[in-house]
């Protein structure tokens, strides 16, 4: 039974305890990858290095497979002779450039038979490795020679700093084995141990790439020093970071992040970088960085986050960069962010990169972070677009016909209409149509009091635009709490909703108490040491504002994001939210009142301390007697998206609650447009099939007026986007009933349709009878006098 060699690696761990040997002496010329011979059927390439310790390679090219692994090889000669017992090492840095690639190392004599100390044969694979091996000469070997067989395969192998040294008389094999080998290779071409420099300011091959590529590079400013390690954070989670050197590369430095424990968060084990530069709105920032798995076979991800350096943790735009999946080939990342959120000071923005999702090792270089000025298109810097991808995509995925059937069995209900003449006989014949006029699910979206009313063209189209897609609306920012107690925002908020209740729309009121003081109205803080004076400000937000619109809205979010904005929380205690939904409920008792946040749904439905903390939440609330209807998902969505089948055990997990679900601000934020189609489609689709979701409504429509332009479904010019094509086709055609056919001899005619009111059409000759009706879950069976 052969044994697979231990890497050299291994046994420097294995043998640590031991002191590695030096060398006696070098055994090979300088740059034995240009002056070593090649047999005849490759061919070599001889190259600089740079980042590797030798200032050249040499790249060799086997056409085909040889009839012996030793017709092709890399082959020279030692300069001095061995004795019998004496130890020889071998090292040198090699990879492969397609595929894996393999060769046999073997010190022998130099003539038949060509035995010696040292034959092994080894895999390399893409990525620079470094390679050491150590043997004892049986015998004397006056003219020896190093050579390294390649014919074994059609490839292309790479070979850098080829050295073969002499081991001290008295040196064991295992302090020989135990030797540094890229030391080695350091010491025999003269060159120190290298050190990482600073990326952005000294690494003039990075810059350089950079200059290439970005046609603005020359008006960045330097936004975050990336000269050093900022911040290693392993909460939760076990790991180191290291700097390393890379070679063949457009940057010289690296970082290696070794995680040895998943993360309980995703953000847990993660690297930070601090900005050194304010960022105002309007900027745009914009960064690169080269990732690849530092292990053999091994997929790893990463996610790039730009936020605030403390809560609530804003991002200066929602379109953060999405999760990075890679394998062991450096690949190149290129953001641009632009700063639309709000002003960050020095100092207050970093920029990090979070590993939690699993046990991985990543090398993570190539990075910079710059700052443009206001007025630079995004879109004129490099970007990077990476394809949205999601468990469930397939379109045989087994959730896919699960949520068909429930829709089938919860949205739609059976018709029966029966012809009869007066006399009760049956009318045979007719032609009866049904035509849907409403839907009784919510298909809504964000609207702006200021589109509404506006009276320009633009405001025309907006309004039709409006009627024609949707059926429910939700005021996005006109009816929070600062902007209702402007006189002229109070009235702006109720002509919209007139206009909108006018047109048929069900209308959803947002946030009446969203418990931060960065949320409420700027006075508000004053009050923090009169808890009286702060309640009394507070009941009066709720009665005014949902007296005023009385048997108006449907639903109102009474609570809004509680799990990271709870300022008043800790003044009043978690409890009081129970009193809030009281005062709700009796200033308006025929609107559902609702519970919203983020973040559950969302991010690969990894949030389970978001959702934990909302259940538990739920559960006090109707202890406390509050009387909660249902629980809103905003469904700010970015990658990593969430599998369908989770997205469906997320929303049983709150149905077991007894509340109704909502969607109440739905967005998808990224630049690749078909995914963002087809994720839209599907999440449409598990949340229209679930029994207990009442609505699905976006963070708004057109980027002229979305809070998130990248997920609105209608470019700013009024086109419709990819995702628009489903909306509509899912909301107006496939949801939507429109049939037609003819009674029967017993003057029955029947079909099945989606819930919603109705407007039936039954003729007969001359004669035309139009009728409105309601299809509700338990069906209709409707009988119809005919004269």
């Amino acid at each position: 039974m052969t044994r697979s060699p231990i890497p050299p690696l291994l046994l420097l761990l294995a043998l640590g305890a031991q002191n590695p040997a030096a060398p006696e002496a070098f055994l090979l010329d300088a740059n034995p990858e240009e002056t070593m011979s090649l047999g005849s059927q490759g061919t070599r390439e001889v190259f600089t290095s740079p980042g590797l310790p030798a200032p050249l390679a040499c790249r060799i090219t086997v056409p085909a497979k040889t009839a012996k692994p030793w017709d092709l090889q890399l082959a020279g000669p030692l300069t001095e002779p061995l004795a019998p017992g004496e130890l020889v090492g071998v090292a040198f840095f090699a990879r492969s450039t397609h595929g894996e690639g393999e060769f046999t190392v073997r010190v022998q004599k130099s003539a038949a038979p060509s035995h010696g100390p040292i034959h092994r044969s080894e895999k390399a694979g893409k990525d620079w490795r470094c390679y050491g091996f150590v043997g004892k000469a049986g015998e004397a070997l006056p003219l020896a020679q190093l050579a390294i067989h390649l014919g074994g395969r059609a490839q292309c192998l790479e070979f850098s700093g080829i050295t073969v040294v002499r081991f001290p008389a008295g040196t064991t094999l295992s302090e020989a084995a135990g030797a540094n080998f890229e030391d080695l290779v350091r010491r025999h071409r003269g060159v120190a141990s290298a050190k990482p420099g600073r990326y952005a300011l000294q690494d003039k091959k990075l810059e350089a790439t950079l200059r290439g590529k970005n046609k603005l590079f020359g008006k960045g400013t330097l936004f975050a020093d990336t000269s050093e390690l900022g911040e290693a954070r392993f909460r939760d989670g076990k790991g180191e970071v290291k700097p390393i050197v890379v070679g063949d590369q457009p940057f010289s430095n690296a970082y290696r992040v070794s995680l040895t424990q998943k993360g309980k968060n995703p953000w847990d084990p993660q690297i930070l970088f601090f900005s050194t530069l304010p960022a105002r709105r309007g900027q745009v920032l914009w960064f690169s960085v080269w990732v690849r798995s530092a292990k053999a076979g091994m997929k790893t991800t990463l996610q790039p986050t730009v936020q605030l350096a403390e809560p609530p943790w804003e991002c200066p735009h929602f379109t953060g960069a999405p999760e990075l999946e890679v394998d062991g080939a450096w690949r190149e990342y290129f953001f641009a962010m632009p700063v639309t959120r709000r002003d960050f000071p020095a100092g207050k923005l970093q920029l990090g990169f979070q590993f939690g999702n699993r046990e991985q090792v990543i090398d993570i270089g190539g990075l910079a972070a710059y700052l443009f000025p206001e007025g630079t298109a995004p879109s004129d810097l490099p970007r990077t677009v990476i394809p949205l991808k999601y468990e469930g995509s397939e379109k045989n995925a087994q959730w896919r016909f699960d949520a068909l059937e429930r829709i089938e069995q919860n949205r739609k209900a059976d018709f029966e209409i029966r012809l009869l003449t007066l006399d009760q006989k049956p009318v045979p014949g007719a032609t009866v149509t049904v035509r849907q006029l409403t839907q009784e699910f919510g298909w809504g979206t964000a609207v702006t009091a200021h589109w509404i009313n506006d009276p320009s063209p633009e405001g025309e189209r907006y309004r039709e635009t409006l009627k024609k897609y949707f059926n429910k609306a939700v005021l996005e920012n006109d009816l929070h709490w600062e902007n209702w107690e402007n006189a002229g925002g109070r009235a702006a908020a109720s002509n919209a909703i007139a206009w909108l209740r006018g047109n048929g729309f069900l209308v959803r009121g947002p946030r009446l108490v969203w418990p931060s003081w960065s949320k409420t109205p700027k006075g508000l803080r004053d009050l923090e040491n009169d808890k009286p004076a702060l309640a009394a400000r507070l009941a009066s937000r709720i009665d005014e504002t949902v007296l005023a619109f009385r048997g108006q809205l449907t639903d109102w979010d009474v609570v809004n994001e509680p799990y990271a904005h709870f300022d008043l929380l800790k003044i009043f205690g978690t409890n009081a939210m129970a009193d809030w939904f009281k005062r709700a409920r009796k200033a308006d008792p025929s609107a559902l009142l609702w519970l919203n946040d983020y973040d559950q749904i969302e991010k690969d439905g990894r949030e389970t301390g978001h959702q934990d903390y909302l259940e538990k939440l739920v559960v006090m609330l109707r202890r406390e007697g509050a009387p909660i209807d249902g629980m809103g998902f905003q469904a700010h969505f970015k990658a990593p998206l969430t599998p369908l089948y989770k997205v469906k055990e997320i929303l049983d997990r709150y149905a077991r609650l007894g509340l109704k679900l909502q969607v109440t601000e739905f967005d998808l934020a990224t630049e690749d447009e078909a995914g963002q189609a087809a994720y839209t489609r599907d999440l449409m689709t598990l949340v229209f099939s679930h029994p207990a979701a009442t609505g699905f409504v976006n963070g708004g429509f057109w980027e002229g007026a979305c809070g998130i332009p990248e997920g609105a479904y209608f470019r700013k010019d009024g086109s419709m986007k990819p995702n628009g094509k489903v909306w509509e086709d899912l909301v107006t055609r496939k949801w939507r009933t429109v049939e037609s056919g003819k009674t029967d001899p017993n003057g029955l005619w029947a079909t099945r349709g989606f819930l919603g009111d109705y407007e039936v059409t039954v003729t007969l000759g001359e004669k035309t009878l139009v009728q409105r009706m309601k299809l509700g879950l338990g069906g209709m069976q409707w009988v119809m006098p005919f004269k």
